[in-house]
């Protein structure tokens, strides 16, 4: 559940909007004890990254609605391992197609 409500507060809802659209799956969790999963899983994810090595690493990007704007969020995961290294957003993305 730490999991689910950390990718629900990064894609910008509230942890008492993430609260409620959590009931209607039958899981009922205050926003304090969501914002608590979001820390604890915070802090999980630090101390596992600073030990484990990466040999192939995938980086997507996408825009999502979220803090009242349209977002540019970017997830970098282990290719190798498939699992998510870190998601946050940038405060500016560009990409040109004919760049490539």
């Amino acid at each position: 559940m730490r999991a689910l409500a950390a990718i629900g507060w990064v894609f910008g809802m509230s942890y008492q909007k993430l609260s409620l659209f959590l009931t209607a799956f039958g899981v009922v969790l205050s926003a304090m004890s969501l914002w608590r999963d979001v820390q604890q899983r915070a802090e999980e994810l630090r101390r596992e990254r600073l030990h484990r090595r990466v040999r192939v690493l995938g980086v997507d990007g996408a825009y999502v609605r979220g803090w009242g704007k349209t977002q540019p969020v970017l997830v970098a995961v282990d290719i190798g391992r498939g699992q998510p290294l870190t998601v946050g957003y940038a405060l500016r993305f560009h990409f040109d197609r004919n760049s490539l």
